[in-house]
């Protein structure tokens, strides 16, 4: 990460915990060299939703969503998000730092914008705070033709790139993405793609079940062991999405519970328990990690670690199975590198946050098949714009070394 000497941008970012478990955010300072960019986490805080709200949005896994819906769902979950920034600004020990803007992912619903440009329930909630938000990363990266997704490569390439070390980031949030690093000042340019299933499927799984009903403990059920099943394991390897080369990207929706429902039906299937299924799901994630980079990362990127973060990344069971089908790879935890796991996707959204403010271009054209690039982010101006407007043309001047 680059030297913390030069004062940056201090902002919040603001992810889902898993796929709609709850909401994590993270404060942090962001910072500029030339070329480099650098965050140093200062706080972070999460709240769960509840057990109703997040039964709801794991059952939209299974359809459309409409614009009614989806506004509606915005305002509730943005109600958790404005919690979160109220508590953060009165209780977030972090000197005499003030938080400058919010920047938010929200929960990836399977629903068409039919008011593009257009600030969403969520946005204005934490707006009306009078802090300046930054969210709706993927629009602009659409508009030049892009996949929308994965948004992280730029941050994952700032953070991580290194002189003599090929990397490959694996991000196990609600689904995998992987970065691909090459080393700095190689000729080859870093590129990312949605690999596959997450944690969206063991999430719904622990929470529902194998009778499609939440217990009452809100998914807290004993830890079994078991091994996967391995005729459902080939099978649920065969999925389509997995042959597609890169670019590319999915929703939630083919790896949610509409999968769920399918497998249950599979012969495969027939009298599996819920622990052999969690198992199967979690060697599932893991195998279409391992398939897509042996299909997808050229050998000559010379991959000699990978890093992985994300809420997957407290799951130990998942990351034995990973580092089971990366035997040739050391498998590293984001604290390794003084990073909070579980903060990956708020830290993501805080950095394109400050990107998206300072004016500098944030999709990377090999991940999204994106024709140009541009600056990712919509930003909702709070009562500070004027003067943080200012500060992140300051960290842009930097950023270029001028």
């Amino acid at each position: 990460m680059a030297s913390m000497a030069h004062v940056g941008l201090t902002g919040v970012g603001i992810a889902p915990t898993g796929y709609a478990r709850g909401a994590h955010a993270v404060v942090v300072e962001i910072v500029a060299t030339k070329g480099v960019l650098g965050v140093q986490p200062l706080w972070t805080h999460s709240i769960d939703f509840s057990i109703d709200l997040t039964r709801r949005l794991h059952d939209l896994t299974r359809r459309h969503v409409g614009w009614s819906e989806l506004l509606a769902l915005d305002n509730e979950i943005g109600g958790h998000y404005a919690e979160l920034v109220e508590d953060l600004l009165v209780g977030a020990r972090i000197g005499d730092r003030q938080i400058q803007f919010v920047a938010m992912q929200g929960v990836a619903i399977g629903a068409v914008d039919e008011h593009p440009g257009t600030n969403l329930p969520a946005e204005l909630k934490v707006a009306h705070l009078g802090i300046t938000v930054v969210s709706d990363f993927a629009a602009a990266d659409m508009t030049a033709g892009g996949c929308g997704s994965p948004i992280d490569t730029l941050v994952d390439h700032q953070m991580f790139e290194e002189e003599k070390l090929g990397t490959q980031v694996v991000s196990l949030g609600a689904l995998a993405g992987i970065a691909v690093l090459p080393p700095a000042g190689s000729d080859l340019a870093p590129f990312g793609f949605t690999a596959g299933p997450g944690m969206v499927l063991n999430e719904i799984l622990a929470l529902h079940g194998s009778d499609d009903a939440p217990d009452s403990t809100g998914g807290d059920r004993p830890n079994v062991i078991a091994d996967p099943r391995e005729a459902l394991l080939a099978r649920l390897l065969r999925h389509p999405y997995l042959e597609t080369p890169p670019p590319k990207s999915t929703g939630v929706g083919p790896f949610g519970a509409r999968l769920i429902d399918a497998v249950r039906k599979w012969p495969e299937a027939e009298g599996v328990e819920p622990a052999e299924l969690a198992a199967t799901f979690r060697a599932f994630t893991a195998r279409a990690i391992a398939d897509a980079v042996e299909r997808f990362v050229p050998g000559e990127h010379s991959i000699e670690r990978t890093i992985v973060g994300g809420t997957g990344a407290s799951d130990p069971e998942l990351v034995t199975q990973l580092k089971l089908v990366l035997p040739d790879c050391p498998v590293l935890r984001y604290e390794m590198f003084g990073l909070p796991g579980g903060s990956r996707d708020a830290i993501t959204a805080a950095m394109l946050g400050a990107t998206a403010l300072a004016g500098i271009p944030n999709n990377v054209l090999g991940s999204i098949g994106a024709s140009e690039p541009v600056v990712m982010g919509k930003i909702a101006q709070g009562e500070n714009f004027n003067a943080l407007r200012g500060e992140a043309l300051s960290l842009r001047s930097e950023w270029l070394g001028q």
